[in-house]
């Protein structure tokens, strides 16, 4: 795979899940945040509790990372699938308003009320926020790594690859052009010897003068002067 085209598309790939994932990280930071200072414990410095809130968003990565490394590791894996888990219930606890206890019907206004949408507050949090941020953060990263400095050279190669074809097709262009264009110092254009159809008539054996590229002469046609063209025969 690193050394196919793909590997570009690839690495374009990884780079633009990066850009989605931003916001989404971004989002569910400030959703931990608001989970984390919502929670009835005191606090002696409020700025703590915006420094806790990223840990839910690196560990997982870090931990996700270190395991895909060495899956050998299979601490770093539960780790990981630990903290998205607390996360999960943290974010999905503010969303919901505390898991509110209501009745089990989700068309009821205000949405809060019922279990129910606390399962959708889960299912919210797990496939729009964890996959699309800690998850898709891991994960891209990783392949970026991987693919980053291949697709650099491979952008080399194909260049290089333009480069030549553009050389290659200039020169078909010109040896192609350089066969249709007259010889300097002889017959300045195509005579009625190169025509595939000519008009029957006396052909002599001996070479034609005057014209480089040789063969033999032919009866002029109406209105060709044969002796300015060929220099056979002369009148003197």
């Amino acid at each position: 795979m690193k050394k196919s085209p793909f590997i570009v598309l690839i690495c374009l790939l990884a780079i633009w899940s990066l850009t989605i994932s931003y916001k989404i990280t971004l989002e569910d930071y400030k959703t931990s945040y608001s989970a984390y200072a919502d929670f009835p414990t005191m606090k002696i410095d409020p700025d703590v509790v915006k420094q806790i809130a990223w840990l839910p968003q690196i560990l997982p990565i870090l931990f996700g990372v270190y395991w895909m490394r060495d899956t050998r590791n299979k601490w770093a894996l539960y780790a990981s699938l630990t903290i998205m888990a607390i996360d999960i219930l943290t974010d999905t606890w503010f969303k919901t308003d505390h898991f509110s206890m209501g009745w089990w019907i989700i068309m009821d206004w205000p949405p809060r009320l019922g279990p129910a949408w606390n399962i959708g507050g889960i299912l919210e949090t797990f496939f729009a926020y964890t996959v699309g941020s800690e998850v898709l953060v891991t994960v891209a990263s990783s392949i970026l790594f991987y693919s980053l400095r291949p697709a650099v050279v491979m952008v080399f190669v194909i260049l290089a690859a333009v480069i030549t074809a553009i050389r290659e097709i200039k020169v078909e262009v010109r040896t192609v052009l350089d066969k249709k264009t007259p010889v300097k110092g002889g017959n300045q254009r195509e005579s009625w010897l190169d025509e595939e159809e000519d008009e029957p008539g006396y052909r002599p054996s001996f070479p034609t003068s005057g014209y480089r590229r040789g063969g033999v002469a032919t009866k002029p046609r109406r209105g060709e002067n044969f002796q300015a063209t060929h220099g056979f025969f002369d009148t003197d």
